[in-house]
């Protein structure tokens, strides 16, 4: 009788455990610090960003079935924070979001798409080069995109890849053709190049080392560039362990993330 009594609260407990379940509310922001005080150098082309499997948060059925449930504002517990934000000129609330999940591992739990903001395709390409004529363009350029998937591996576990879009100006250099280069260096460049023309079938070794190429921009005037329209991306990529209750914040130089993983009642 004994073993029997314990076969069935086995049988019965083991569904608790897998129905564990968490509310996940997370606050995303941007930065307004000005580019020119930023000491971070931002490289022109896009991060690569995987959207495969992401589940938007409007695609309620789809998360439901993935163990996901968006909760309304009733439940949300940061509003503070996000107010606070809002009354602070350094930083501007993007997306407060909240939703109640299982406790499923990395390949059970879906990314959960975060979007918002303005839709830049009609104005740049994908590599943030403004469109010239006819826009071409089909995917959106959204100001903010990305996932986030809260998983549990032992611990508690934030996968975040989220990218920031903002219009800038680059300075780029004209076309070489139109660059002033001064005339010691066209000289010197015209005197290798004869005599490359003369030990081209012999060692090139022997080619005189004392020519250096050096950076043509380091000889270019403020005349020679053109300051153009750019979209530049910004990325913030991170796998963070979390603590069950406690706030969380993911900081990068143009956007923040709050998060907090607190066990549901």
């Amino acid at each position: 009788m004994k073993i029997l009594i314990f076969l069935l609260l086995s049988t019965f407990s083991l569904p608790l455990l897998a129905e564990r379940l968490f509310d996940i509310e997370v606050i995303i922001f941007k930065h307004n610090t000005p580019n020119d005080q930023i000491e971070e150098q931002w490289a022109d082309t896009p991060p690569a960003l995987s959207l495969s499997g992401a589940l938007a948060v409007s695609n309620r059925s789809a998360l439901e079935r993935a163990g996901v449930q968006i909760l309304p504002k009733s439940d949300w517990k940061l509003g503070n924070i996000y107010s606070k934000l809002a009354q602070n000129k350094n930083y501007t609330p993007l997306v407060q979001l909240a939703w109640r999940q299982v406790d499923g591992d990395r390949t059970q739990m879906p990314k959960i798409r975060i979007s918002d903001g303005n839709d830049f395709a009609s104005r740049y390409n994908q590599d943030g080069t403004a469109i010239e004529g006819l826009s071409q363009q089909s995917s959106p350029l959204l100001t903010l995109d990305g996932f986030l998937q809260v998983y549990v591996q032992h611990y508690l576990f934030v996968n975040a890849d989220l990218i920031l879009r903002e219009e800038v100006q680059r300075k780029i250099p004209k076309p070489l053709e139109e660059v002033r280069v001064s005339p010691s260096r066209t000289e010197r460049e015209a005197q290798l190049e004869q005599q490359l023309d003369i030990y081209s079938q012999r060692n090139f070794q022997e080619i005189d080392q004392s020519y250096e190429s050096t950076d043509l921009e380091s000889e270019m005037t403020a005349s020679d560039f053109i300051w153009e329209d750019f979209l530049r991306t910004y990325e913030l990529k991170e796998n963070r362990r979390m603590i069950s209750g406690d706030i969380h914040y993911i900081d990068h130089p143009k956007l923040g993330l709050i998060i907090q993983a607190r066990r549901a009642s």
